[in-house]
């Protein structure tokens, strides 16, 4: 059996590797096909190396969707069934994919909750599957659980303009993670900076990580990206910096002492399920509009919506980080992930994928 991997979203790079061991390593099964993510064109050059595969696997991204869906398309006239795999919830109702949903020889949803929205939205019921949560999401949950808080916290060094420092106990790291949307990016630099000064004073310390699909996908988004890169260098100037690059991007959620998040990060998923109380997220109207082209219903994150971490706009967000810092609110942020977010039985859910995959394309001969 040969299987065809095409997902352009960058956590894909997390999610297929562990479903290709199994299927490969495990199984035994002919090498398959992966295009690799956040290469505008792949799907379109590509496409005939999937033409002998019995299945292809395929992740809905916010990135260059309608290529996916056209190669999704090209796909199905040929006979060759697409399975749809969400990297997180929503991500498998993009508007986009409304008229392919029906087509889809199986979907495999990331949260069990999300059955009726699939539905809904034109994926035949007998084919929606809540197999567990996604793969990945082991592996950066273990990363959460498994750092060494004060070695990692230890071995940062902290900028401020050329002076280099190391990260002392007494200091308060608030991190953010970038997204894909510039202004949002900036926005939650803004917050995190305003509130990191008055309320941890000289203590305060920023760990920013920029996202790597934050990129223009047309020539007229060029301006407004290359606007948006040199404000955020201002926004930046002065701020005492930790460089947090040699961390993961979990790793980074465990060890500081609040994140600054924002769109739809997988890691807040993860977070709520470790029990990181430290988050608060974001949400503006470009936030929301974002999220809502995207295909998450209101353009609203839903771990935010359930109060795993706290909601923060741009008129509240002060007020809000204090209290999510004090004991009240940690306790109440904690109360919320433990009713909305049960460890789950089993986390790495490759095996039953694959078990999905060989039936739908034994089901294809």
């Amino acid at each position: 059996m040969k299987i065809g991997y095409v997902g352009y979203d960058v956590t894909f790079r997390g999610l297929f590797p562990l479903v290709i061991k199994e299927a490969e390593e495990t199984r035994g099964h002919e090498k398959g096909v992966w295009l690799p993510p956040q290469i505008r064109g792949v799907a379109i050059d590509r496409m005939s190396e999937l033409f002998d595969c019995h299945a292809v696997i395929m992740g809905l991204s916010s990135f260059q969707t309608q290529e996916e869906l056209g190669l999704a398309e090209g796909l199905f006239l040929r006979g060759i069934p697409v399975v749809i795999i969400e990297d997180v919830p929503g991500s498998s109702l993009r508007p986009k994919a409304k008229s392919f949903a029906p087509k889809a020889a199986a979907l495999i949803i990331a949260l069990e909750s999300a059955w009726i929205d699939a539905h809904d939205f034109g994926y035949q019921p007998q084919r929606i599957h809540y197999l567990g949560p996604p793969p990945h999401w082991s592996v950066s949950y273990r990363q959460m659980m498994g750092v060494d808080r004060g070695a990692a916290r230890s071995s940062l060094t902290v900028r401020r303009g050329e002076e280099l420092q190391p990260l002392v106990l007494d200091d308060v790291l608030v991190y953010v993670p970038g997204t894909k949307m510039p202004l949002v990016v900036n926005a939650m630099l803004r917050c995190a900076i305003d509130a990191g000064k008055a309320l941890f004073g000289h203590r305060f310390v920023l760990g920013f990580a920029s996202h790597p699909g934050e990129k223009p996908e047309n020539p007229e988004e060029e301006e407004m990206f290359a606007q948006a890169f040199a404000d955020r260098v201002q926004i930046r100037e002065g701020v005492r910096e930790a460089d947090v690059s040699r961390l993961t991007n979990p790793q980074r959620y465990a060890i500081a002492d609040l994140s600054v998040i924002s769109g739809g990060p997988t890691e807040s998923i993860v977070a709520a399920y470790a029990r990181n109380t430290r988050m608060a997220y974001y949400r503006d109207e470009n936030t929301t509009a974002f999220l809502a082209a995207s295909g998450v219903e209101g353009g609203k994150w839903f771990v935010a919506e359930l109060k795993a971490a706290m909601l923060i706009e741009p008129h509240n967000y002060m007020g809000r980080i204090q209290f999510l810092m004090s004991d009240v609110g940690q306790k109440l942020i904690r109360a919320q992930q433990e009713e909305h977010f049960p460890l789950p039985e089993i986390w790495d859910t490759a095996p039953v994928i694959v078990d999905l995959l060989e039936k739908v394309a034994g089901e294809a001969q």
